[in-house]
């Protein structure tokens, strides 16, 4: 059981540590910010595939987590990736490596709207990804307040579009 987490040196630079967790088996890699820059990195040959030798020639740029990937997912019942509120390569990489979907939503007037417009681009993902059908299997309310009404009026309208 291991977890990744950012100390920091008197001298005010940054190194990371293995640290424990409460539950056992249980892996986190910490998103960082750094990735906002991943894509700008990616080199890709004229006709948009990323040449890398170790996997034998070149893949589509959303092949890339599932090529990696494929070396950990028998170790895990479960891998959550955390994904921006985008569908840039970042998330195409996630959603091609997922078999299922779970979005979080909080349930306000733009986040409300955006649902059937993100679902809408994961079935054309899927298209795109040829055999690789993606599932939505829940879309979860996030941080929830009872005392707004706002909130349970986004709910049921999420509920009557879905």
């Amino acid at each position: 059981m291991f977890s990744v987490e950012k100390r920091l040196n008197a001298d005010g630079t940054g190194f990371y540590v293995e640290s424990e967790t409460y539950w056992p088996n249980l892996h986190i890699i910490p998103a960082h910010y750094s990735l906002n820059n991943f894509e700008k990195s990616l080199r890709l040959d004229p006709d948009g595939k990323i040449r890398i030798p170790a996997f034998g020639g070149t893949i589509n740029d959303y092949e890339l987590l599932d090529r990696v990937g494929a070396f950990i997912r028998e170790y895990y019942d479960f891998i959550i990736i955390d994904c921006p509120p985008n569908m840039y390569t970042l998330t195409e990489m996630a959603v091609y490596f997922s078999k299922n979907i779970v979005i979080p939503v909080i349930p306000d007037w733009l986040s409300t709207n955006g649902i059937n417009w993100l679902i809408m681009q994961i079935k054309t993902l899927s298209d795109k990804f040829r055999n690789r059908e993606k599932i939505v299997k829940a879309i979860v309310p996030t941080l929830w307040n009872t005392r707004e009404h706002v909130f349970s009026r986004h709910i049921r309208i999420l509920n009557k579009s879905l």
